[in-house]
């Protein structure tokens, strides 16, 4: 089973759809803002419920996107924090962008064709979240919907994913990286955008 987009629905497209903060600028100006953001002893611009959420309180921190994955596979401090990195070895800024080989993690693959969700990749995630190992996923097609199940299927995780820029449709979102914490308000509108996804059984 797959999930794909309508031709009526937009990816992402607006602020409201971003739901968390978008760190605007290059990876080397927005990846540190966004782990000072991790890092900060302010959370209420996004806790809303005022629980303190900090590395030493070990969060979960998922990675959608190569330049991101890269950005804190390679940070010394937060890459044990890193649960999944969902990598297709492509990105959009152009240029290389090698992740880290690292013992600690294990490697796998999915198939998740261009626009879509593999319903495969709903139940990885339901699976393995409770375990202790980390995962680096290979997604054999694009992975930029994978935002979705990393909400849906977890509960008060950092996720981070990368944000092209954007200027059709009457908004206008510069390129950076974007960090959702996954409380229970965020969830519930990414379940609104998950519910008018289309099921189809074959592609």
């Amino acid at each position: 089973m797959y999930y794909r987009l309508t031709r009526d629905m937009r990816k992402f497209t607006s602020p409201e759809d971003l739901m968390g903060n978008l760190f605007e600028g290059s990876p080397e100006i927005s990846i540190p803002k966004a782990i000072n953001w991790i890092r900060s002893i302010d959370e209420g611009k996004f806790l809303r419920q005022g629980k303190e959420i900090s590395p030493k309180n070990n969060p979960v921190l998922i990675c959608v996107g190569d330049v991101v994955s890269q950005a804190l596979l390679s940070h010394p401090e937060l890459c044990s924090f890193v649960k999944y990195c969902f990598i297709d070895g492509e990105t959009q800024r152009g240029g290389d962008i090698k992740i880290p080989s690292l013992s600690e993690f294990k490697y796998i693959s999915f198939l998740n064709p261009r626009g879509m969700i593999a319903e495969d990749i709903f139940a990885f995630i339901r699976k393995t979240i409770s375990n202790s190992n980390q995962y680096i996923i290979k997604i054999n097609g694009e992975e930029d919907l994978l935002v979705v199940p990393a909400v849906l299927e977890t509960s008060n995780c950092f996720i981070f994913y990368g944000q092209p820029p954007l200027t059709d449709l009457g908004t206008n979102i510069p390129s950076g990286c974007v960090g959702i914490f996954n409380d229970d308000v965020v969830k519930a509108h990414f379940q609104e955008i998950f519910d008018q996804m289309e099921p189809i059984e074959k592609i």
